[in-house]
């Protein structure tokens, strides 16, 4: 008869550890970002020595993904599964524009920060190809059933980037679905 694995009392509190550490990292990336994070108000706010957070992740990268995971799962990103249904592909892509529009709106701060630092930072390459992936797996079922020209695929990409949501709600102050409208338009313009 086998004897079942159970967690030691050693294991558990290691994974409240290194839980603590992803969170308190995860706030100060909402705050000001991944590159001005430091290990030694990560390891403050947890409630640990540096060198904790360093037996827990040794270098920036492995912190750095170890937070986007976390963060991906209180926040994840719209699914396409929503709308890949939808025959019509300017109503796929309205659907899909209003679910990521107000995604970004949700998480405003932390994708700022993201784009902003991933993109001067070497360290966070990995992260940073993450993202582009996430990007191109949300354009994927967007362009199923038609074929987008390549202007028409270049105003999809622009249009559903962050950049886009920024420059249109936060800086002209668009409502959302004047936004998406206004990108809609660019692509069947395209």
């Amino acid at each position: 008869m086998k004897r079942a694995y159970r967690l030691g009392k050693r294991a558990i509190t290691a994974a409240e550890t290194r839980l603590r550490i992803v969170e308190a990292a995860l706030a100060l990336y909402q705050t000001v970002g991944p590159r001005q994070t430091t290990v030694a108000e990560i390891a403050r706010r947890a409630g640990v020595e540096r060198l904790t957070v360093y037996n827990h992740f040794p270098d920036d990268a492995a912190l750095a993904l170890a937070c986007l995971s976390y963060w991906r799962m209180l926040h994840p990103r719209p699914d396409s599964q929503d709308w890949a249904d939808i025959v019509a592909p300017i109503k796929r892509l309205e659907v899909a524009l209003e679910a990521l529009f107000a995604w970004y709106e949700e998480t405003e701060a932390m994708t700022r920060h993201l784009e902003r630092d991933v993109a001067a930072d070497p360290a966070l390459a990995g992260l940073g190809a993450s993202l582009v992936g996430e990007a191109e797996a949300f354009l994927a079922p967007l362009v199923a059933g038609w074929q987008p020209t390549p202007w028409a695929l270049a105003a999809l990409r622009a249009g559903s980037g962050f950049a886009c949501w920024d420059s249109l709600c936060r800086h002209s102050g668009l409502p959302r679905d004047e936004a998406v409208a206004l990108v809609v338009t660019w692509v069947r313009s395209a």
